[in-house]
């Protein structure tokens, strides 16, 4: 079992300079943060500003007024005057999007390259230009301090929600300076903060076609001057996006207290907390028609799951040092789940009228139960053939070693054959019509099973001080901080094999049979679904 310890300290020092147009118009003015507010970090959101007695009549270049603080140092920067390639998406833009993961708000953000294929989790995502796999060039941040510290797999522990108010994205530049392994992005998931006037609330109820149902909440209220809290998630429940017999329900919270210096500043405490099953999908075998990928005869490749009841529960082999009995059960009704807690504290406070301090730190403990298919070991059609080749010993067979090892075990065998562990049905090499007809394509496919656990704390401090300066029309800035994290991750990834499976919606795993004369069983070559390993290949007599 590896066990991965991580320990990282960054510091940073920058300095920046901005000529503030003399020509600006009044409705960009109005739209900083007036200086009596507590002051914002880089990365972290200002809080919200009683505009109510002046509101500016709203233009088509207000997008460009507003204050960015992903990849910046200096507060209070407009998203026209940053010099960072800043993509700046509202709430509003985020709901038109419906997205149904993380990995589909990331098509937001032009240049980001978006595999979300695989459901809720897992999916893959890169900056055009950069070597894609392990999201290695992404961090994925929530208001400013990155979700994991080693970004791949942010998407299993995040999902977004109406506690979310905004995301800001940051391609190159400053993306590698100010955050841990963003050289390529970095994805900033702004919350919203505490409402200090008046309550503030909302419900969302939401229905996908493919029979996602979710319930959004969002709360919000002063409850004292100067002190207010905000609390808010999602419960839902949902198949996935294609054809599933199971349903995997989950939950986020997320709630937040802050209070405000009287002199300037604030302080805020934050927490959230999930549990999630989601459903995974991996490649899905195919055919090429006039160069393009078609549907295989008797399965959809747009909504038909080559998971399904025969993947319910499957005993793996393993280690006898990690499992007693050495196996492990492989649950496809279980799919992702992953747990996490979050604890956080943000503290902003102003020293002078030109220095000010600040400093984030959040502590996560997470894990999570990887059950996942990979139908042809994930490439989709590897290892796809005709029923008669898979049971045909020669080169053409994907299961020839093991067709090898049968004819030693059984020698008395005259041919082999498949039985369907769901019916008991049992068909040989030599029902040639019968095999060919097989959900009305005839094939056969090898499909990997993967059940991964990772167990994880997460722990990520932000310190620093920043000191402004303006005069003339020029505005300076000095910002030094540093960074620590401390990441320690068990993973347990040892649980993996194969089957034989037929290629239809909710497919059928078989066993790879000895036959006699008679197609009689006179031996089992895997063990009632995976293939077995080589020295544990027994003459199970029926």
């Amino acid at each position: 079992m590896p066990n991965f310890h991580r320990f990282a300290v960054r510091t940073v020092l920058l300095a920046g300079a901005a000529l503030v147009p003399s020509l600006c118009p009044a409705a960009a003015l109005a739209q900083t943060v007036p200086g009596d507010q507590p002051t914002a970090q880089a990365g972290t959101p200002d809080p919200a500003v009683d505009t109510a007695a002046a509101q500016p009549v709203p233009t088509a270049d207000d997008d460009l007024q507003d204050i960015v603080v992903t990849g910046q140092t200096t507060r209070d920067r407009p998203l026209i005057t940053s010099s960072a390639d800043i993509t700046y998406a509202t709430r509003e833009d985020i709901d038109r999007r419906a997205p149904r993961s993380t990995a589909d708000m990331l098509e937001l953000v032009p240049g980001i390259f978006v595999e979300a294929t695989a459901g809720e989790a897992s999916n893959n995502y890169s900056v055009r230009g950069l070597q894609g796999g392990g999201q290695r060039f992404v961090q994925l941040e929530e208001d400013g301090m990155p979700i994991l510290y080693g970004g791949g797999g942010a998407d299993f522990f995040f999902q977004q929600d109406l506690t979310i108010d905004r995301l800001e994205a940051v391609k190159g530049g400053s993306s590698g300076v100010l955050t841990v392994n963003g050289a390529g992005a970095t994805i900033n998931f702004i919350s919203k903060r505490p409402n200090f006037k008046e309550f503030e609330g909302a419900v969302r109820l939401t229905g996908y076609s493919f029979g996602q149902k979710r319930a959004d909440f969002y709360y919000s209220a002063p409850l004292a001057e100067n002190l207010a809290f905000n609390f808010g998630g999602y419960v839902q429940s949902s198949p996935g996006v294609r054809k599933n017999p199971f349903d995997y329900a989950g939950y986020r919270i997320k709630g937040g207290l802050e209070y405000r210096f009287p002199g300037g500043g604030s302080i805020r405490v934050s927490g959230r907390r999930g549990d999630i099953e989601t459903a995974y999908y991996a490649s899905s075998p195919y055919r090429f028609e006039d160069g393009k990928p078609e549907s295989i005869p008797g399965f959809n490749i747009q909504r038909d799951n080559i998971g399904g009841d025969a993947f319910t529960s499957i005993a793996v082999p393993v280690s006898t040092f990690l499992q007693p009995d050495g196996y492990r059960a492989f649950r496809y009704r279980d799919g992702i789940r992953s747990v996490y807690t979050q604890g956080r504290i943000d503290i902003d406070l102003p020293v002078t009228d030109t220095i000010s301090l600040f400093a984030r730190s959040r502590y996560l403990d997470y894990k999570y139960d990887f059950n996942g298919l990979f139908p042809g070991s994930g490439t989709g059609n590897a290892g796809l053939a005709s029923a008669q080749t898979y049971l045909t010993p020669g080169s053409a067979s994907p299961i020839n070693g093991l067709l090898t090892l049968g004819q030693a075990a059984f020698p008395t065998a005259t041919r082999f054959g498949i039985r369907n562990l769901r019916t008991g049905q049992v068909l040989g090499s030599n029902q040639t019509s019968e095999l060919n007809a097989l959900n009305g394509n005839g094939f056969l496919q090898r499909t990997t099973l993967n059940h991964d656990k990772i167990d994880a704390r997460d722990l990520g401090v932000n310190i620093g001080a920043r000191w402004e300066f303006e005069a003339g029309g020029i505005k300076n800035s000095l910002t030094f901080g540093g960074m620590y994290y401390n990441v320690r991750r068990n993973q347990d990834q040892s649980a993996t094999a194969s089957v034989v499976n037929d290629v239809k919606n909710n497919s059928d795993i078989y066993d790879i049979v000895a036959l006699g004369a008679t197609n009689n069983v006179i031996g089992s070559l895997t063990d009632s679904g995976p293939i077995t390993p080589l020295a544990a290949l027994s003459a199970t007599m029926s």
